[in-house]
């Protein structure tokens, strides 16, 4: 009655007359005549896909994140084209940071590499990205927050997307120099 008897982008959980549940989303505009609720009209549309999808894309993130919990090393990847990081909460205590220290671009990660192996590192990690190799991996030393440098070694693979664009999903591990 609120609503002036109006549901928009209502969304129901309703089971059939055989038990089986879907998801609705309504739109509905009540009818009135003298005062009295006579009809609905209005459309639904079956979302129960689009549930399903969510739940199945919910299931998959939280392993995803259960599964980078749980290793010891840093999992980073990097968009080829954007050349944008993103890094699992794993490398914040391996790198000596706290939350929101972290940067997320691929100079930031250059600027922590150290001097005597930046050269090195940045030609064989540009030659790669450019390239058709598949696979690269690294050793270098890593400027932790604290200035104290690590050992790391990255290994990393190629994966193209559906829409042609390229990233690159890496793992390292690092222990002190």
């Amino acid at each position: 009655m609120r609503s002036r008897y109006r549901l928009i982008g209502a969304e129901t959980l309703e089971v059939d007359a055989r038990g089986n549940a879907g998801y609705f989303v309504s739109n509905l505009i009540g009818v009135l005549e003298n005062g009295m609720l006579v009809r609905v009209w209005g459309t639904q549309r079956n979302i129960s896909e689009q549930k399903r999808a969510e739940a199945a894309l919910r299931t998959s993130e939280e392993r995803l994140r259960r599964i980078t919990d749980a290793t010891q090393d840093a999992l980073w990847e990097i968009d080829l084209k954007t050349r944008r990081l993103w890094w699992s909460e794993a490398a914040r205590p391996l790198f000596g940071t706290s939350s929101g220290e972290l940067q997320i671009g691929l100079s930031d990660w250059y600027d922590r590499i150290h001097p005597e192996d930046l050269e090195r590192v940045r030609a064989n990690f540009e030659s790669f990205m450019s390239g058709d190799a598949v696979d690269w991996s690294e050793e270098y030393r890593f400027r932790r927050a604290d200035g104290i440098y690590i050992d790391i070694h990255d290994e990393g693979r190629k994966f193209c997307d559906e829409g042609g664009g390229t990233r690159l999903d890496c793992r390292g591990d690092g222990g002190y120099n």
